[in-house]
């Protein structure tokens, strides 16, 4: 299926991009080892899952550190984005595409939960793992990691595009 990649106009913080419904919408943003991830990086993933307001059929997450993934599944996306842009208190989604199970979790904090404490993974929520893990708000320095431990990882750029 044929798909847009144009990101012809930025919405907030960081690279949540998004033109038209059938645009690509990117989050990328680096994390660093050691350290929680800064309130610029809350605000570009909050950004971002709000921008999710497209068709979309695939997502690419990758990394500086040179792992990735890419996910094609025009049904199971769609549903992950929604998720994505709704999660609020309380969510606890889940997918399977393939091997992966992909979950939207709310709660995954050091400190209080909010509604947009967000996780996005295919592991288990709130876990050390090797996994593909996203957690901006956990206020600590297991924010997650690409293909690799969740916990203590290295710095790296996460980069996820949906298309």
């Amino acid at each position: 299926m044929p798909f847009l990649t144009s990101q012809a106009s930025s919405v907030g913080y960081g690279r949540a991009q998004q033109v038209s419904s059938s645009a690509s919408v990117t989050f990328s943003q680096t994390f660093n080892q050691s350290s929680a991830p800064s309130v610029a990086v809350q605000n570009a993933w909050t950004t971002f899952r709000l921008a999710l307001t497209g068709v979309y059929t695939r997502f690419v997450w990758s990394s500086t550190t040179g792992q990735s993934i890419t996910v094609t599944d025009a049904t199971g996306v769609q549903a992950i984005a929604n998720a994505l842009r709704t999660a609020t208190t309380g969510t606890n989604f889940s997918q399977t595409i393939g091997a992966n199970t992909w979950r939207v979790v709310n709660g995954c904090v050091a400190g209080t939960v909010t509604a947009n404490a967000i996780e996005f993974t295919n592991a288990s929520g709130c876990t050390c793992s090797v996994s593909y893990t996203i957690r901006p708000f956990i206020n600590n320095a297991n924010w997650g990691a690409t293909n690799a431990s969740s916990c203590g990882a290295v710095t790296q750029t996460i980069t996820i595009t949906f298309s």
